[in-house]
C-alpha cells in the first residue's frame, strides 16, 4: 500500500467494545499537573515497567514535546505500571535524563491493559521525524540508561509534506536522515533502509489540537494596565515584538516600565516552532520586512541572533521564568502550573482577545471546516492534518490564532501480532493503546486528559475515523501489503 488508490473495508462506527466511547463518564474539574516537573528540565515519558509481566510487549517511540504532558498520563492510566517507569527528556547536551513517573488521575479506572508497556522520548518533532523514518531510536538523543530497542511510533506537531513524503517512499534526506531508495543496500554509518521497503506505507494522523502561547513573566519594574492584568496583543503588537520593531515593554499597549524585551524561542527541530512561524509568516505582511517569510513567500524562522535560547518547551519555559523582561513562545500545556502567564491574542480581526486554552484552540480548528478524509482520500497521510499548504490553518478567522494539530506516525507493517495488539488490539476486547486513547471518554471529555493538560481532544467523528483506519490499516507482518515487512 503506498497511499495511491484503495478501499477501506466497511467499519461502521467504533466496535461496540469500547464502551466508554458510547457513553460519558463524571470527570473531577481538576487534576494534578505534570507541569512543575517538566519545568525543572524534566521530560521524558513511558509508561512501562510491571515488574514480572512475562508477556509484556515494549512499544518505543519520540519527537514531539507539546503533546507530551497529556501523553504520559494517557501512558501511565493505560498500562497502571508501578515499577521501572521511564520518562526521558533531551537536555540541551542531547542527552535523554530520566524522571519521575507521573499518576494516573482517579477518575481513570488503570491498567486497561499492562501487558503492553509504552516508553516515549520528548526530544523535539525533528528528532521523532527522524528517528521514525531511519528506524533508530539513538536519533531521539544520547541514552544515559539503558537505550531504546526499537521504533514504533513518532509524535511531531510538524505536519509532513509531499517532499517528505516522496522520501519516505522513493528515498531522500528529512531531519538529517537520509533513506536509500527502494532495492538500494544502505551503508551502514551513512544512511538507512528505505522505510516503505521495510516497514509499509507510513500513516500521519492527528492526536491532539495544540495551541501555541506568547508566554512571559511579568518583568520587576512594569505594570500591565488591562483589566485582566495580562498583555492584551493584536495581530499587529506580537508581529512587532517578534520582528524586532519593539525593543522595550513600555512600546506595548497599557504597559508602563522602560524594561528590555528579550525574544526567547526554540533552540532544537521544533514542531511548535513550525506552528508558530507559518502563523507569523501569514499575519505579518503589513511589515514592510517581515523576517518570518522567506523571499520565495515560504514560512521561515527569521535569524535567532540576539534570541535567548531553549532546548524543548521546557527549555524555553526556564528562559522565561529567570530572565527579566523575556517574551517568547511555547506550548500552552507548559502554562499549566506554571508561574508564566500567556498574553491574551487578538481573535481573527475582532476586537475580542482570547487564552491559549483547550475551548479556544478548538474553536480555531472547527473554524477551518477541515475536512475528514474519506475514500481513496483517507490513504494519502497528508489529508489527515491541516498543513502549511491550508491557509486558513495558519490564521483561523475564529478562536485562538496560534494552532494546529500534533501528529502520530505509525509504519503500516509490524513485526508480530504482539506489537499489533499493543497499538490497537482490533479483534480483541484487550485494548491496544491507540485505540483505547481515540475512544476512551475520560480521555476526550471537555475536562478530561487532554485538556487538564493545556490541549484538546479532536472531534469525536474524526477520532472514530482515525481508530477505524487504523484499526483496518497496521497489520503484522505476513499480512496483506506487508509481506516481508515489519518495524
Amino acid at each position: 500500500m503506498k497511499y495511491q488508490s484503495g478501499n477501506l473495508p466497511a467499519i461502521s462506527g467504533v466496535d461496540r467494545r469500547d464502551e466508554e466511547f458510547m457513553t460519558s463518564q463524571p470527570m473531577r474539574p481538576n487534576m494534578t499537573s505534570l507541569k512543575m516537573k517538566l519545568l525543572g528540565g524534566a521530560f521524558f515519558m513511558a509508561a512501562a515497567g510491571f515488574a514480572g509481566t512475562a508477556s509484556a510487549t515494549d512499544i518505543f517511540g519520540g519527537g514531539a514535546t507539546l503533546p507530551a504532558p497529556a501523553m504520559t498520563q494517557a501512558f501511565k492510566c493505560y498500562s497502571g505500571a508501578t515499577t521501572g517507569v521511564d520518562y526521558r527528556v533531551r537536555d540541551s547536551a542531547n542527552n535523554l535524563n530520566d524522571t519521575a513517573e507521573a499518576a494516573c488521575p482517579s477518575y481513570i479506572t488503570t491498567p486497561v491493559n499492562a501487558a503492553h508497556l509504552y516508553h516515549y522520548a520528548a526530544s523535539g518533532s525533528g528528532r521523532g521525524i527522524a528517528g521514525f523514518y531511519s528506524h533508530d531510536a539513538s536519533r531521539f538523543g544520547t541514552y544515559l540508561s539503558t537505550p531504546f530497542t526499537s521504533v514504533e511510533y513518532a509524535l511531531s506537531d510538524n505536519a509532513l509534506k509531499q517532499a517528505d513524503l516522496d522520501a519516505y517512499n522513493n528515498g531522500g534526506t528529512i531531519q538529517g536522515v537520509t533513506v536509500v531508495a527502494p532495492g538500494v543496500t544502505p551503508t551502514p554509518g551513512t544512511n538507512y533502509a528505505n522505510p516503505f521497503e521495510k516497514y509499509g506505507a507510513l500513516i500521519q494522523v492527528p492526536n491532539v489540537i495544540g495551541a501555541v502561547a506568547v508566554a512571559y513573566k511579568v518583568p520587576t519594574g512594569v505594570t500591565i494596565g488591562t483589566a485582566s492584568g495580562k498583555l492584551e496583543l493584536t495581530k499587529a503588537d506580537y508581529c512587532k515584538i517578534f520582528n524586532g520593531a519593539v525593543s522595550y515593554w513600555d512600546q506595548l499597549p497599557n504597559v508602563t516600565g522602560h524594561v528590555r524585551i528579550y525574544r526567547t524561542g526554540r533552540s532544537d527541530s521544533s514542531g511548535t516552532t513550525s506552528l508558530f512561524t507559518r502563523h507569523m509568516a501569514a499575519v505579518c505582511s503589513f511589515l514592510s520586512t517581515n523576517k518570518f517569510k522567506d523571499p520565495a513567500g515560504t514560512g521561515t524562522l527569521p535569524s535567532t541572533t540576539g534570541w535567548r535560547l531553549g532546548a524543548g518547551n521546557s527549555g524555553v519555559a526556564t528562559i522565561l521564568s529567570s530572565t527579566n523582561g523575556a517574551i517568547g513562545y511555547l506550548g500552552s500545556e507548559f502554562l499549566v502550573g506554571s508561574s508564566l502567564v500567556a498574553a491574551s491574542l487578538q481573535e481573527g480581526t475582532s476586537a475580542t482577545f482570547l487564552q491559549p486554552t483547550a475551548a479556544n484552540a478548538t474553536a480555531a480548528y472547527n473554524s477551518l471546516a477541515f475536512p475528514t478524509p474519506a475514500g481513496a482520500d483517507q490513504f494519502n497521510p497528508l489529508k489527515w492534518v491541516p498543513t502549511n499548504l491550508n491557509s486558513s490553518v495558519a490564521n483561523p478567522t475564529a478562536g485562538y490564532p496560534i494552532m494546529g494539530t500534533s501528529n502520530t506516525l505509525l509504519y503500516s507493517c509490524y513485526s508480530s501480532a504482539a506489537k499489533v495488539n499493543a497499538l490497537l488490539a482490533p479483534n480483541t476486547g484487550a485494548l491496544g493503546f491507540f485505540r483505547w486513547y481515540y475512544t476512551n471518554a475520560a480521555v476526550n471529555a471537555s475536562n478530561g486528559v487532554l485538556a487538564a493538560n493545556g490541549v484538546a481532544a479532536l472531534p469525536s467523528a474524526l477520532r472514530t475515523s482515525i481508530y477505524n483506519f487504523l484499526r483496518a490499516n497496521i497489520k503484522a507482518t505476513g499480512g496483506t501489503g506487508c509481506v516481508g515487512k515489519g518495524a
